[in-house]
């Protein structure tokens, strides 16, 4: 399928299947056009393929058109908890390549940490994220870092310093 058909393609499944082909195309292959269905395939209404698009443009393709959707959905559109860890780790790779800043991104993430009704996966990314941002975990910790909050010893003061 042309990537460009996804904005009228209705199959989740297909449209699946070709985010993630283009993710394994590399970044060259997102033209502005392609950038614009991203966009808003990023605000579909299956989260399946919102999961998918944040992962391929956002974590595997790096793109930086990509983030100001992505903080969006952060901020108070995505609610959907299988998108949302997916969607952190994207906003803090796109963060880490020059998207944003550590501080735009902290302050949003420790809403995350700090709200103990969220899901503890969510909280637990979240956390994690804010050490990847500042540097406070190396790659290799954050890759075999338990993702729930719950099974980590964690720092509330290091994220209410950084959010300040």
């Amino acid at each position: 399928m042309d990537l460009l058909e996804l904005k009228n393609q209705s199959d989740v499944g297909d449209i699946i299947d070709a985010l993630y082909a283009l993710g394994a195309k590399g970044k060259n292959a997102a033209s502005p056009q392609l950038i614009q269905v991203l966009k808003g395939l990023a605000k579909h209404e299956d989260p399946a393929v919102r999961e998918e698009v944040a992962a391929c443009a956002g974590i595997r393709l790096r793109l930086a058109e990509l983030y100001p959707v992505f903080l969006d959905r952060l901020r108070d559109e995505e609610d959907d908890v299988s998108v949302l860890p997916p969607l952190i780790d994207a906003v803090v790779a796109l963060g880490i390549h020059g998207a944003g800043t550590c501080a735009e991104i902290t302050k949003i993430l420790s809403d995350y940490v700090f709200d103990e009704k969220e899901d503890d996966e969510v909280r637990g990314v979240a956390y994690l994220g804010v050490l990847k941002l500042w540097g406070k975990i190396s790659p290799r910790e954050y890759a075999v870092a338990p993702r729930v909050l719950s099974e980590m010893s964690w720092d509330a003061k290091l994220i209410r310093d950084l959010v300040d």
